[in-house]
């Protein structure tokens, strides 16, 4: 069956800037109405380099963005990170990254084990996930950024109110779209009923409570595989 452009439903994108505007950009390379409705905006935090790392474990660009002026300290740590967009992201800022996970944070953690380092650094955002403890391993966790819910435009919400497939790129986003975006009028039910979701990993998609139309997890933690998966889900002829 072949789906024209004007029959496709929209795709909405809920990430935080900057990564909004990419996967928006690349959306819409691909023929997709894509509409930006970020669910977080990314604000900064102080932190200080602390002592006797050995590593360092990213599992967000937003990680490497909000450095700051610690940033050079970092050069010297061999990085561990989950997904291409984070790995891109730390060695565009000149981090050597010795490892790019597509799984999760402990995938990046065995790896980074298996080649000797014991003292980790995370730098991470204020929601972040618990990491197992592990007894031959030291994880220092610092919080350098920090994601702050943003509400609703009326605009925004009558987009909602129409059929269209959301990516989810977190399991933050995930609970804000369902708590606060989807929370509008007594619309909830009925909004969840619509829409289709594209979740990042299997866990976030596990994190949904509302009766989705459909929830499909993306084969790898990547804007292309989400997109293609897209591509499928806005077609209105898709079942």
């Amino acid at each position: 069956m072949v789906v024209k452009r004007d029959m496709r439903l929209p795709l909405i994108i809920i990430r935080p800037e900057p990564g909004a505007s990419k996967t928006a950009n690349d959306a819409h390379i691909m023929g997709l109405a894509a509409v930006k409705i970020p669910s977080f905006a990314i604000t900064p935090m102080d932190w200080t380099m602390p002592d006797g790392v050995d590593s360092l474990l990213l599992g967000s660009a937003n990680a490497v963005r909000h450095a700051g002026a610690d940033l050079p300290h970092l050069k010297s740590l061999p990085v561990y990170a989950v997904g291409k967009a984070t790995a891109k992201a730390a060695q565009a800022v000149g981090l050597d990254v010795r490892f790019a996970g597509v799984t999760d944070l402990e995938e990046a953690v065995d790896a980074l084990a298996a080649d000797g380092w014991s003292k980790p650094l995370r730098l991470c955002g204020a929601q972040h996930t618990v990491l197992q403890e592990r007894v031959e391993m030291t994880v220092t966790t610092i919080i350098n950024y920090a994601a702050m819910p943003r509400s609703l435009s009326a605009e925004q919400i009558e987009i909602f109110k129409q059929p269209a497939v959301i990516l989810v790129h977190s399991a933050r986003a995930m609970q804000q779209l369902e708590t606060n975006f989807c929370d509008q009028d007594d619309l909830t039910e009925s909004i969840a009923a619509k829409h289709s979701i594209i979740a990042i990993s299997q866990r976030i998609a596990e994190n949904a409570t509302l009766p989705w139309r459909h929830i499909t997890v993306s084969q790898s933690p990547n804007d292309s595989d989400m997109l293609k998966l897209a591509e499928k889900f806005c077609d209105t002829g898709h079942k």
